[in-house]
């Protein structure tokens, strides 16, 4: 049996010699999947941007959107695997204050525009 130990960072929490679940592994491939493949559009946007003849605004622009929706994807799934995974681990070691904390922090965050 693992012991699950919190380690305050910063301003984040993290679960010790933590064993992700089968959904959390699902999830990193996921995510990992989608890190990919905005890293593909992102060289795809330098590249539309290096010739810019050959491109029009509105493409690179598009572009761009498809990396923000991307990311954001990544952050809803990150956001998940910590709520299923540590939060829920958190609640029934009574450590539930110091995640809520660590929550309303991520809430508070503004949108980087």
């Amino acid at each position: 049996m693992i012991v699950a130990k919190y380690i305050k960072t910063e301003k984040t929490m993290h679960v010790e010699g933590h064993q992700p679940s089968k959904n959390e592994e699902d999830n990193n491939r996921s995510i990992l999947a989608r890190l990919r493949r905005a890293q593909g559009q992102v060289e795809g946007i330098m590249r539309m941007v290096s010739n810019p003849a050959e491109h029009d605004c509105y493409g690179i622009i598009n572009q761009c959107r498809a990396v923000k929706g991307a990311i954001h994807r990544v952050e809803e799934l990150i956001l998940e695997t910590h709520l299923r995974g540590c939060v829920s681990k958190a609640i029934a070691e009574k450590k539930e204050e110091e995640f809520l904390e660590e929550l309303l922090d991520i809430y508070k965050m503004k949108p980087i525009v």
